[in-house]
């Protein structure tokens, strides 16, 4: 294994971590609403069985199974690019700090719920959290980094 790739696989584990720390920590403190910044940013508990943003509530299964298959590819895809690991890694770990939940969280193997907790108003309706967040800023990372190599 090269360096760069462990430092790849370090970093994705200190993403998922992070992720999986501030879930903890959301699931263990927030019995209510909690405002950060009046009509701005709150924190809100919610439990999502759909994607990213809480999009395709219902579908964990298929969401689990679509994350093990990006995380996969993208393991393979690394060794094949010779760009920044940074903008893949955020997208390993926000994928693998969510398909963990659905493995592991209530109903488990699958169909598990993803914690939830960052809310704002300019998403209505939306609650999220950090491996959403990892997830959008690899995906736009890797877009930009791609598109400015052409």
């Amino acid at each position: 294994m090269t360096t760069r790739t462990l430092r790849f696989y370090a970093l994705v584990g200190f993403l998922v971590f992070l992720d999986q720390v501030t879930k903890y920590l959301a699931h263990a403190y927030l019995a209510r609403d909690f405002i950060v910044i009046p009509n701005l940013f709150r924190l809100t508990l919610a439990k999502n069985s759909g994607a990213a943003f809480s999009f395709g509530t219902g579908f964990s299964w298929l969401f689990f199974l679509l994350g093990i298959i990006a995380l996969i590819f993208i393991g393979w895809f690394l060794p094949r690019t010779t760009g920044s690991i940074v903008f893949l890694a955020l997208l390993q770990g926000g994928i693998a700090g969510n398909v963990f939940d659905r493995l592991f969280k209530p109903p488990y193997f699958g169909n598990g719920e993803v914690v939830d907790f960052l809310n704002t108003p300019l998403f209505s309706g939306v609650v999220f959290n950090i491996a959403d967040l990892f997830i959008l800023a690899g995906v736009f990372g890797t877009f930009l980094f791609l598109k400015g190599s052409k």
